[in-house]
């Protein structure tokens, strides 16, 4: 079905095409690694670990004297970060990854988003992380969970784009899939009523503003069409430790494959 059918058709029926919402962004896609992917998660050592009732699958490559862990985003995995993952151990740190509940080899259950979010300050504080870097929604996650451990302090974090807010988020997507805007405000009252907060609450420039990090990057493209520019230019003016870096030519996904980024992400964390 094409967006237009959509628009007219979740007007018509928004309670039915809210429902799908629902199902459809809180329970990801499962997608496919490339063969370079599959090729660099094969060589990391792997284990499971129970979180929340979800076995959350662990990766660890190297063993370098500096520690640092990826988080994906949404529909995504830890294979994502295959790129990024080779240059990293070739500056020899230990790297580790996951694939978040419901995303490659990690189970998950009712409400797959929240889970998420409510998993990565567990991984933080048991694998005793100080550095970090996230992608897209896995930016959201990393900073709502380090709400949850506002005395833990992360040395060093890089974000490779970032949301403004969860409600910012829900319409991007709702818009790119043409969703009607009452369809939209059905699925956001579902949400709020589950989870018993106003969405419209979870702004990361507030929440920036309550988590222990010395120094952060958020390193954004200035045409991403899936997060605009103008989200992380947001967070980053209220978030003091932080600072923005403009690109180009990577758009949302490409960045992680792209050779330079991982050069400036590495030479911020030695930095």
């Amino acid at each position: 079905m094409n967006k237009k059918n959509i628009q007219i058709l979740s007007s018509i029926f928004p309670s039915y095409f809210a429902k799908k919402f629902y199902n459809r962004l809180l329970h990801p896609q499962i997608r496919k690694n490339r063969s370079h992917e599959i090729a660099t998660l094969a060589k990391a050592d792997k284990k499971f670990i129970n979180i929340n009732n979800n076995d959350i699958q662990i990766y660890k490559w190297g063993n370098g004297d500096k520690k640092i862990l990826l988080v994906h985003g949404w529909e995504g995995q830890a294979g994502n970060y295959a790129d990024i993952v080779e240059q990293l151990l070739d500056n020899h740190y230990t790297v580790y990854a996951f694939d978040g509940p419901g995303h490659g080899n990690s189970s998950g259950g009712k409400n797959i988003m929240f889970e998420y979010a409510d998993t990565l300050d567990k991984i933080i504080t048991k694998l005793e992380i100080r550095k970090i870097v996230s992608h897209s929604f896995g930016s959201v996650v990393t900073i709502y969970g380090l709400n949850q451990i506002p005395s833990y302090k992360i040395d060093r974090y890089v974000l490779l784009t970032m949301p403004h807010s969860f409600n910012n988020y829900v319409s991007n997507i709702s818009n790119k899939m043409g969703l009607s805007e009452k369809a939209t405000q059905l699925f956001i009252k579902k949400l709020e009523s589950e989870r018993n907060v106003k969405i419209e609450s979870l702004d990361l420039s507030k929440y920036v503003q309550n988590i222990n990090v010395d120094k952060a990057l958020v390193i954004h493209d200035e045409k991403d069409k899936v997060i605009p520019i103008s989200d992380a230019e947001a967070v980053v003016s209220k978030w003091e430790n932080a600072e923005l870096m403009k690109i180009s030519n990577t758009g949302h996904f490409k960045i992680l494959r792209t050779p330079d980024v991982a050069k400036i992400l590495i030479e911020f964390m030695e930095n």
